[in-house]
């Protein structure tokens, strides 16, 4: 998840617990991550609930140094997860900006193609200095990707769209999302995943609707399957 120090938290029945000094240091050894106990990117918690159950717990969230709008490695490789990411998988992002998402998909290997794309020409420039192999990496409009991929091209599409916040909409929210599902599903295979990260939960969940996707949860983030 890119942490560079950690510290480590130890809990017994939601309540901090002391523990001896030769089995903390032999835990913080072996997570081999330099250990910062003031001021930690991340907390590694194990805990024990009162019926018995030992978990081990990650804060995924740390300090951000992106610009608005950008995903954190943390949440960029949580998404990327929930694309069920197979060998031989076949990844796009087509509202890449910074590429994140690529990267972390990259990050978990064993992908056939990894596709970003943007319709900002300018963000385009920027992946293709700062990316190398494998992404590929090319122009293209989110909203038409047929004439770019093809019909069934991708199992794993994740992506996080512009909410109207920091990039405005082409178009009122509805008619976005509407577009985008349908755009979307048409470069997507059979049965691959489709990950949207959005704060147009409503829209997205009404587009859905009239699509062959079918929804999870509604939340933050719609996990869609094909």
């Amino acid at each position: 998840y890119g942490f560079e120090t950690f510290r480590a938290m130890f809990s017994d029945a939601n309540r901090l617990a002391g523990v001896e000094k030769e089995y903390r240091e032999a835990f913080e050894r072996a997570i081999r991550v330099k250990n910062n106990r003031m001021t930690p990117d991340t907390e590694l918690t194990v805990l024990r609930r009162s019926d018995g159950c030992g978990l081990l717990l990650l804060r995924l969230t740390h300090p951000s140094h992106g610009k608005k709008g950008e995903l954190s490695p943390a949440v960029a490789a949580c998404m990327c997860q929930l694309a069920r990411p197979e060998a031989g998988g076949r990844f796009l992002d087509p509202f890449a900006g910074s590429g994140a998402l690529g990267l972390a998909r990259a990050k978990l290997g064993k992908a056939e193609r990894i596709c970003l794309s943007d319709v900002d020409m300018d963000a385009v420039n920027r992946m293709q200095k700062r990316l190398g192999s494998p992404m590929e990496v090319r122009r293209a409009d989110a909203m038409d990707l047929i004439p770019v991929y093809g019909e069934n091209a991708f199992t794993e599409i994740v992506t996080d769209p512009p909410w109207g916040l920091y990039r405005p909409l082409n178009d009122e929210p509805s008619r976005f999302c509407q577009e985008m599902l349908e755009s979307l599903e048409a470069v997507l295979a059979p049965y691959g995943r489709l990950v949207v990260l959005t704060a147009l939960k409503a829209e997205l969940t009404a587009a859905a609707k009239k699509t062959d996707l079918v929804n999870g949860k509604k939340a933050a983030i719609f996990v869609l399957r094909k």
